[in-house]
């Protein structure tokens, strides 16, 4: 499932569980079009860390709809800050970057709030205040509730 939220623009959060279905991808269309119509700066934040591994015709369709708004992204996107809970992949995710450039910044973190903390610094570089930190603590807050509730007996 991919929900996507800009209750808090210009920090767009996007969260990603579960399964990752076609129509989740169209619904990620849909709001990619919305945003970049604004054509204004934003910066997302992607909640990955309940998400199982997208299907490879999943993954095509996902890259292919990354690279029909790459230009759009290019103009209005600040930073991908992504939050995938594993400091030891997040570093070697971003060392592969370092490699890998992109059109647009991604970065990946270990927790909600270094992902905010992140995308908040490179947007004010900018002069874009991002609103929300209260966003990323909750996100954190409930990915912790959701590991306790599965190690429970």
């Amino acid at each position: 499932m991919i929900r996507i939220s800009t209750e808090h623009y210009p920090l767009v959060v996007v969260e990603l569980s579960g399964e990752v279905t076609m129509e989740d991808v169209e619904t990620q269309r849909q709001a990619y079009a919305e945003l970049h119509a604004r054509a204004q700066r934003f910066a997302l934040l992607i909640e990955a860390r309940r998400v199982k591994l997208p299907s490879s015709p999943i993954r095509r369709a996902l890259g292919e709809l990354s690279h029909e708004y790459g230009e759009a992204s290019k103009r209005d996107c600040i930073v991908v800050s992504t939050i995938i809970g594993s400091k030891i992949i997040a570093g070697a995710l971003q060392a592969i970057r370092w490699f890998v450039k992109g059109d647009v910044e991604l970065v990946y973190n270990a927790s909600a709030v270094e992902a905010f903390e992140y995308a908040h610094a490179k947007a004010a570089k900018e002069g874009v205040t991002l609103p929300g930190a209260e966003v990323a603590r909750a996100l954190d807050d409930k990915h912790s509730a959701q590991r306790r509730g599965a190690a429970a007996p």
